[in-house]
């Protein structure tokens, strides 16, 4: 990959580089051509966390070097763009922290709300309980997930709900991860699907309770968009303008988290307002539109930084 980007600068006359991410960057030799770096996360924040919760003192251990190891990375990287790109502002503060005086453009993940829309469901029974979790299996933070909701958060809800369902949809769930369930009655994986919307649509209740991660989730957008209530941890909705008890949500203890979903199932009025609610700030905050003209920003800014560095030059 390397070789192929020096090709392309040695052949062509580029007026900017977007970076797609801390690890695209790496392939991506000195150059006078103004960089931007899109920050789908602070990569640092990831493994940090991962460090909060291991029990395993040899991996906590590593982790906590592993963290610093990267948190170096993403220094060095801001030092070498010219602008940055992230989802949050709350990602803006912790990379200001890196490099203070670099430019920091906030465009916020969004949603096709054209597409993701509020449907009717196919094949569901009346009454039925799908507690819809969707995300890549091949992700450390969301099999995290999936395992604290399966063993810690669901029990409790089946104990009130014995015929819930928990589906989880999303690629490449490993044989070795799905045998940890097989025991857990009601807990459903699809393995990759080719539309998530009709799962979006049969579900009651979206959930991510993610303990790992940085960015903004775009699951907690889709489900938004798709008028359904979600409930999330604090750390699953980081970043996001949604407000608690109206357009989301939050709970992060097992106990607490369960007891969400439970008021959810037993009040129906209650998930037709907060589903409706999120629709409407999908639609206002998260679709296309809205990100357009930031992105404009950035690039413009992007050029305005490389055009006064040669001038000093």
């Amino acid at each position: 990959m390397r070789a192929r980007i020096e090709d392309h600068l040695r052949r062509i006359s580029f007026d900017l580089i977007i970076a797609n991410g801390l690890y695209a960057l790496l392939n991506v030799p000195q150059t006078g051509v103004p960089i931007i770096l899109n920050c789908h996360n602070v990569e640092y924040i990831i493994i940090e966390r991962f460090a909060a919760i291991e029990k395993s003192y040899a991996k906590k251990r590593y982790a906590v070097r592993e963290a610093q190891w990267v948190r170096d990375a993403e220094e060095q990287a801001c030092k070498r763009v010219t602008t940055a790109m992230v989802c949050s502002d709350y990602d803006r503060q912790l990379i200001r922290q890196l490099r203070p005086e670099l430019p920091v453009f906030v465009v916020p993940n969004v949603v096709d709300t054209y597409s993701y829309t509020p449907a009717e469901a196919e094949h569901v029974q009346k009454g039925d309980c799908v507690i819809l979790f969707q995300g890549s299996m091949d992700w450390y933070p969301n099999r995290d997930a999936v395992e604290f909701f399966a063993l810690k958060i669901f029990p409790v809800i089946r104990g009130r709900y014995p015929s819930a369902r928990f589906v989880v949809a999303g690629r490449n769930p490993s044989p070795r991860f799905v045998h940890k369930f097989n025991l857990c009655d009601g807990v459903e994986f699809t393995g990759t699907v080719p539309d998530m919307r009709p799962y979006l649509a049969a579900a009651t209740v979206i959930v991510v309770p993610l303990r790992l991660g940085s960015g903004t989730r775009i699951k907690i957008l889709e489900g938004c968009a798709a008028g359904k209530p979600v409930v999330s941890t604090r750390v699953g909705a980081e970043g996001l303008d949604l407000r608690p008890g109206i357009e989301i949500l939050l709970a992060d203890e097992p106990a607490e988290f369960a007891q969400e979903v439970i008021r959810l199932l037993e009040n129906p009025q209650l998930q037709n307002a907060i589903g409706q609610s999120a629709r409407a700030k999908a639609v206002a905050c998260y679709s296309q539109s809205n990100v357009n003209g930031i992105i404009g920003k950035a690039i413009s800014s992007a050029s305005r930084e490389s055009a006064t560095s040669e001038a000093i030059q």
